[in-house]
């Protein structure tokens, strides 16, 4: 059991890693990021709207209109115009799954932490501050929709740091959890 919580820990480490890596770069394109993921995204979509449509007109013609891959062929293509027209809306959607995540992170932290106390375990305090200020970040980045995005990417960048201690001492404390 204490393997898998190690390699578990590891992956959150790498996932942090990657969050700090994303918010840097965040920090250097102030915004621009956002525009160009949801262009792609919104691409992908008209992208495959157009393949539905068409596999749908040679295999079936277009006879039979009730058919789900026409509407959803449609809806798709809908759908990515809405993407890139609305690239702000995005952002918007974005930065709340993001302020989710790191919310729903914390509290399972918290969570832990509690039951580290309940094991005797010292850093349970260290661990449980961490979480607190998690949820804090999060539910300040959730209110704030148009936080400017040099902010937005120093909280991530804040976030993934503590993210990162916590999971370290994670790792060195799982050794007294399983003793």
């Amino acid at each position: 059991m204490n393997g898998i919580l190690k390699k578990i820990a590891y992956t959150s480490l790498i996932q942090d890693l990657i969050v700090l890596l994303f918010a840097v770069i965040l920090l250097n394109m102030q915004g621009f990021i956002f525009d160009i993921i949801a262009i792609f995204i919104g691409a992908f979509f008209i992208f495959k709207g157009i393949v539905d449509i068409c596999r749908y007109a040679i295999s079936k013609g277009l006879s039979d209109l009730y058919k789900n891959e026409l509407v959803f062929g449609l809806i798709s293509i809908l759908l990515g115009f809405l993407i890139i027209i609305a690239r702000n809306a995005f952002g918007w959607l974005v930065n709340t799954c993001i302020a989710i995540f790191i919310i729903y992170g914390a509290v399972k932290n918290l969570d832990f932490s509690m039951k580290m106390k309940s094991l005797g375990i010292n850093m349970w305090l260290a661990m449980a501050v961490i979480s607190v200020l998690m949820i804090i970040f999060g539910i300040y980045i959730f209110l704030n929709k148009n936080i400017l995005v040099s902010a937005y990417a120093i909280y991530l960048i804040i976030y993934s740091i503590m993210d990162i201690v916590e999971s370290i001492l994670f790792i060195l404390c799982s050794r007294k959890i399983f003793k």
